[in-house]
């Protein structure tokens, strides 16, 4: 599972990251559907994410949706990737919207995070698969 935080920078309100999953994503240019992009900063390692695995969006410390990865992370070669280096592909049949504080979130998987915090880190974290997060997945996804 991965914890991807949305930042303000890119999305000004709420209303932009649910037309960024709902509308953007979607587009016709977008090649493939689905397909976000990564910055630069390598927050992303190129065998760090798995087809398939459990991804929650966050925006202002609040998982506004779910995924899965349909793709590993890939070299971007569109007229974004100066900015943006690398994308993934987002499995847009599994896309669902969420409501949990990354509070929440980190109570719930304080013995998976190893003292690592969820609110106040800064990048994407990783975490492991184990019995905690696939609870967490369910609940979340209901």
């Amino acid at each position: 599972m991965r914890i991807i935080k949305l930042g303000i920078g890119e999305f000004e309100t709420f209303d932009k990251v649910e037309d960024y999953f709902y509308v953007k994503l979607l587009k016709e240019e977008r090649d493939p559907k689905g397909k976000f992009r990564l910055p630069s900063g390598n927050l992303i390692s190129e065998k760090g994410l798995s087809i398939g695995e459990p991804i929650l969006f966050s925006y202002k410390k609040v998982v506004c949706f779910t995924a899965t990865a349909k793709t590993g992370r890939r070299d971007n070669h569109d007229k974004y990737a100066g900015d943006y280096p690398y994308y993934f592909v987002i499995d847009m049949s599994s896309l669902q919207p969420a409501n949990i504080s990354l509070e929440k979130v980190e109570d719930s998987l304080r013995d998976v995070l190893d003292g690592k915090s969820l609110v106040s880190a800064r990048s994407w974290i990783k975490i492991e698969d184990s019995s905690k997060t696939d609870d967490l997945w369910e609940s979340i996804r209901k």
